[in-house]
């Protein structure tokens, strides 16, 4: 039974990887189609900002990297709570 489990737990932690994955692929989705809308006048920067906040450091930095990829697209910042990111947002006021 404990091998059953095991391997449940290994199979449950691979599900909600994947999940995060899905969610980022979502994101980026999200932010692609922003820089095309026109919003109202407002001029859109030339690279979308982006502000991240997980208190998984290693999903954190799996992310950064994943977006340092897109050329549209610049981290400005990692925070690893709330109140951290709450900070941040207000100093930094990125687009996502």
């Amino acid at each position: 039974m404990l091998k059953f489990e095991h391997l449940q737990a290994k199979l449950e932690k691979i599900s909600r990887k994947v999940l995060h994955l899905d969610e980022i692929n979502i994101i980026i989705s999200n932010v692609n189609f922003l820089q095309f809308l026109n919003l109202g006048g407002i001029e859109v920067k030339e690279k979308t900002t982006i502000l991240i906040a997980d208190d998984n450091a290693d999903f954190a930095m799996t992310l950064v990297k994943y977006l340092e990829k897109e050329e549209e697209m610049e981290v400005i910042g990692v925070a690893k709570n709330g109140k951290e990111a709450c900070e941040m947002v207000l100093n930094t006021q990125p687009d996502v």
